[in-house]
């Protein structure tokens, strides 16, 4: 009877530490996840600590890249790679852009997201508007004024609402990325 009890306490404590993971990648934060839970913040943080990136890493990264010249673009997936994520990584990175220190409009700019990429206009169809891009970023201007200011060879989009960014200004190598941080 005490296995049974325990293997059915331990399955339902797998779905939990699911459950409080995939509530995390949704960008809930730790004491709402530990209040729905109904567990300290130190037992949801045991369950999410490894869903982080560090900022300082991930920081290194995107200002290494934003010193470069021709400037590049990268995607939150690619940095997640050079920085030796899997899996859900680029959420992880898109959190440490967003929540931890100071990123500058510039390096906030020029990570993508992949689901931007479309094959049939060989870029990346950036929309206009980002609702809450400014504000995480700290800026007034949009991802496109950012851009353009920095000489970013952006193009007409499909439509009013999307511009293009071409393929080749965009790193998609994962080790491309880690030699420009020197991470290697």
């Amino acid at each position: 009877m005490k296995e049974t009890v325990i293997k059915l306490v331990e399955a339902s404590r797998g779905n939990l530490d699911k459950a409080m993971k995939r509530a995390y990648e949704e960008q809930a934060t730790i004491k709402t996840i530990s209040e729905a839970a109904g567990l300290s913040k130190a037992e949801v943080e045991r369950v999410v600590k490894d869903m982080d990136l560090s900022w300082k890493n991930v920081s290194l990264v995107v200002k290494a890249l934003a010193c470069q010249k021709p400037l590049r673009l990268t995607t939150y997936y690619v940095v997640a790679k050079a920085l030796g994520r899997k899996g859900q990584g680029a959420i992880a990175v898109g959190r440490a852009l967003a929540t931890k220190g100071k990123v500058t409009p510039l390096e906030g700019a020029i990570v993508l997201t992949s689901n931007w990429r479309n094959p049939d206009y060989g870029g990346y169809i950036v929309p206009f508007e980002e609702p809450g891009w400014d504000i995480v970023r700290g800026s007034s201007c949009s991802r496109y004024k950012v851009l353009t200011d920095h000489g970013v060879d952006v193009r007409e989009g499909p439509d009013s609402d999307h511009y293009l960014i071409p393929d080749d200004l965009v790193i998609t190598i994962p080790n491309e990325l880690r030699k420009i941080a020197k991470l290697d």
